[in-house]
């Protein structure tokens, strides 16, 4: 047995012995403390993208940089205190390596904020795509220098590497240049990712920090990626020379042509066929260049190169890249210039699922998220049920839920396993949980489970898992067009939600407001029995069964976005693992009466939630019939014809380029200006 350190301060726990295997208290305090600080992080986002005001702005920023900060604390101190013990494990998971820098990146830039510092990330593009990593430590790692770098950092910059050593393609290569010297805890958590923490000298006479990690593959993927090489033709007109360098580094890694240029006044002298494509340039050099007639005339296109809080003074229709320049970000924005409503589609013919949950609207989110992918998808409500389907039909993958009444999850995986057949031995099962330590990833292991997927489900995340788990024969890329929203919920401003986030929300069902409403009508439809229940088992003292429905509504009510809710709700599975029933009698009643308050909010939210009005893609053909008439119509002064014309294009889908177009349109129509009109109508159709 040991002690709690005194380095946490906690009265409640301050005199608790705890054994060596720390895994309750590391998981109570996991999701406890984690859970709180990832949702004001989430909540700052949502402020960010509300206020407009600049003061309003950074005392936000602040907010969201601090919660980070004591994140990773908080993270050190869970793993320092596994390492003491000797417990700490490393869990390597199939990692996307865009998507590993993308959020270090974000985390970074938040807390470099609008100082005087030049954030530079340089990945290498022909690094492979996906690795084996422990994805949190790395993370927990990287994170950590580069907000040492950021303190230490008055002016210059910091640059965050991913590479290749020199000469070797057996590792990669993690470096954050111009920071200072990792405490101790770091070293000793690079060395469990079986590396070692060095140091050397720049350029500039700052310090480099890097470790090496070994390189693993996933099966079928490859150590050179194939780069598909871009046709546009490049001009880098960048001051800072460590910026400047990364942009190139990409561009010629990537076989793509471009040239550097001092001053944007030398596409002036440059013959056309050697002037650039694209021009990417500062937001000061931009906001000079972008409204000159003779620079627009030169026909390259500009790209504004901005740190985020200029973003918001940037003209909406611009192409625009967030320091740091970050090659995927580049390359989906230019993807998406054309406006294109057809994109890739990952799909899974003649591929079927089974789903278990006890919870039907779990099922429901599960279940619709899967459906894009063109799966087949059944679905049970218990371990029980679940053998008895497996049995009777072949699927060639299982999400289950871990903690369920009767039998739960691994208990079900167990018994699956026994059974004689090959196809029982390898069936891949999947855990579905919200309890995502370490130790949870071990039982699951213990009870033949391939693999672990945490509720809210992440969309990305549920994508890998598909295409690690399914046979590759039945996966496939099919063209499939976006499809548009059935609902609006743009203006729920009015309402003074205080309990729902139906931002937060909607993004755990991949943007699809329908399937969202939907489940808000289901979890609305269940709070009566879900009250009855839980006061009933309150009144019997089931401790065990309680626990199990607080654990669920947990993670259904971080899913529609009660995020107080499903705090409480995790507060009373706490007390519950604890057979701590006086506390539960205590809390119960607050759990109730949230119920309550977010019954009524989502009574509202349904309420003013109205169907969309359905758009079609506007074709050249029919734009050209229809402006046309309109020029006849303001020709013959025909204003009743004119507004009825404006009113037929007014239902048609717009890319950002051309529904600005469309709006002056419809001034020159309000103005009657015959001219104007003309020109705008051939504007409109040259931008189709």
């Amino acid at each position: 047995m040991s002690r709690l350190r005194s380095d946490i301060d906690s009265d409640e726990y301050a005199d608790v012995e705890i054994p060596s295997n720390n895994y309750p208290f590391l998981q109570n305090l996991s999701h406890e403390v984690r859970t709180p600080m990832n949702a004001i992080v989430g909540i700052s986002d949502l402020l960010l993208s509300k206020t407009t005001d600049v003061s309003q702005k950074e005392e936000i920023v602040s907010l969201k940089a601090a919660t980070q900060n004591l994140l990773m604390v908080i993270n050190n101190v869970i793993d320092y205190d596994q390492m003491r013990e000797g417990t700490l494990t490393l869990h390597r998971e199939v990692t996307n390596l865009e998507h590993l820098v993308s959020d270090v990146i974000e985390m970074a830039r938040i807390n470099i904020g609008d100082r005087d510092v030049l954030f530079v990330v340089e990945l290498n593009p022909q690094l492979p795509e996906k690795i084996m990593i422990d994805l949190t430590r790395v993370k927990q790692a990287l994170v950590y220098f580069l907000t040492n770098a950021a303190k230490c950092t008055k002016w210059g910059y910091i640059a965050l590497v991913v590479d290749y050593p020199e000469g070797r393609k057996d590792c990669i290569r993690f470096m954050v240049e111009n920071t200072e010297l990792g405490l101790p805890i770091m070293k000793e958590l690079i060395k469990y990712l079986g590396s070692e923490l060095r140091s050397e000298k720049n350029d500039s006479g700052g310090l480099n920090m890097y470790f090496d990690v070994k390189l693993e593959l996933p099966e079928g993927e490859s150590i050179n990626r194939l780069i598909k090489p871009d046709d546009a033709y490049y001009g880098i007109c960048v001051k800072n020379e460590r910026e400047r360098l990364a942009f190139a580094l990409y561009f010629s890694k990537s076989d793509i042509k471009y040239v550097e240029i001092d001053n944007p006044t030398e596409l002036f002298i440059l013959k056309e066929n050697e002037r650039p494509d694209y021009l990417i340039l500062e937001y000061d050099r931009y906001r000079k260049l972008k409204d000159i007639k003779e620079f627009a005339e030169l026909g390259t296109k500009l790209i504004c190169l901005s740190d985020y809080y200029e973003t918001d003074e940037v003209d909406p229709s611009a192409l625009v890249i967030k320091r740091p320049f970050f090659y995927p970000e580049f390359r989906n924005l230019l993807n998406n210039v054309s406006g294109s409503s057809v994109s890739e589609q990952l799909i899974f013919d003649g591929a079927r699922v089974l789903v278990v949950d006890d919870n039907a609207i779990n099922l429901k989110v599960t279940a619709g998220l899967l459906k894009k992918y063109n799966l087949s998808v059944d679905t049970a409500t218990g371990g029980e049920e679940a053998i008895r389907m497996i049995h009777r039909t072949r699927y060639d993958m299982v999400f289950m839920d871990h903690m369920m009444p009767g039998m739960d999850g691994t208990e079900a995986t167990v018994i699956i396993r026994q059974a004689q057949d090959e196809y029982f031995k390898n069936l891949p099962i999947i855990a579905l949980s919200a309890n995502v330590l370490e130790d949870s990833r071990k039982l699951f292991e213990r009870s033949e489970m391939n693999d672990f997927l945490s509720k809210p489900i992440d969309i990305p995340r549920l994508e890998e898992m598909l295409k690690k788990w399914i046979p590759a024969s039945k996966q496939k890329t099919a063209l499939k067009s976006m499809d548009s929203e059935d609902y609006d919920l743009t203006d729920l401003t009015a309402l003074n939600l205080k309990h729902i986030s139906p931002a937060k929300g909607i993004s755990y069902t991949g943007g699809n407001i329908k399937m969202y409403l939907s489940i808000l009508k289901d979890f609305k439809g269940s709070v009566a029995d879900k009250k009855t229940l839980l006061t009933n088992l309150v009144t019997k003292d089931d401790v065990g069964r309680y626990t199990i429905e607080v654990h669920a509504l947990k993670s259904l009510s971080a899913t529609i976005g009660a995020k107080e809710l499903s705090f409480l709700a995790a507060d009373l599975e706490k007390k519950g693992h604890r057979r701590d029933m006086e506390a539960i009698v205590e809390e119960h009643q607050k759990l109730i009466d949230e119920l309550d308050r977010v019954e009524s909010e989502i009574s509202l939210i349904v309420t003013a939630s109205k169907p969309k009005e359905k758009k079609m893609p506007l074709l050249r053909e029919k734009a050209g019939e229809v402006l046309r008439d309109l020029f006849h119509a303001m020709e013959d002064f025909d204003y009743d014809r004119a507004e009825k014309t404006i009113a037929d294009l007014d239902k048609y889908e717009y890319d950002s380029l051309v529904q600005e177009s469309f709006e002056k349109l419809k001034e020159c129509v309000d103005r009657i200006d015959y001219e104007a009109t003309g020109k705008q109508a051939i504007e409109m159709l040259a931008l189709l």
